[in-house]
């Protein structure tokens, strides 16, 4: 009796200490906008940098290779720098890495304007006339 006994509170103990919460935050549609927005913020610099990394890149290093072809006319052993191409790399990465960033902002619009708290006026009928009412009401989207 005794062993059954610890085995209960050792799994009810185990269960507990490894359960889930039940309770997920509720989250609003102004933290979605937020999120959204500063998905998109982020992005639209990566995108900027990494184009702007990709253009000084290209320039060096077409510097580079004409300074090349240059001395390689006069009769100098042409030097194999690619200094620039590793400013060109990071710089398309930037770029590509602002794809997912943009398509996480659009996803979380989508979620802002999907779930929405707001007012709806009800006509309740008083004496001859409407009475007017405002009720809390949670509105929800669903796109097809």
């Amino acid at each position: 009796m005794k062993v059954l006994l610890l085995i209960l509170i050792v799994f009810v103990s185990i269960a507990k200490t490894y359960c889930q919460n039940a309770e997920a935050p509720a989250l609003s549609k102004d933290y979605y906008l937020q999120k959204s927005k500063t998905q998109k913020t982020v992005a639209w610099v990566l995108i900027g940098s990494g184009t702007g990394m990709m253009i000084t890149g290209a320039v060096i290093n077409s510097s580079q290779n004409m300074g090349n072809l240059v001395g390689a006319f006069l009769g100098e052993t042409p030097v194999n720098e690619n200094k620039g191409l590793w400013l060109f790399y990071l710089g398309g990465a930037a770029a590509i890495t602002s794809i997912p960033l943009f398509i996480s902002s659009h996803k979380n619009k989508n979620r802002a304007a999907s779930v929405a708290l707001s007012s709806q006026n009800i006509y309740a009928p008083f004496q001859n006339s409407f009475l007017v009412k405002t009720q809390p009401t949670l509105t929800l989207k669903l796109n097809l």
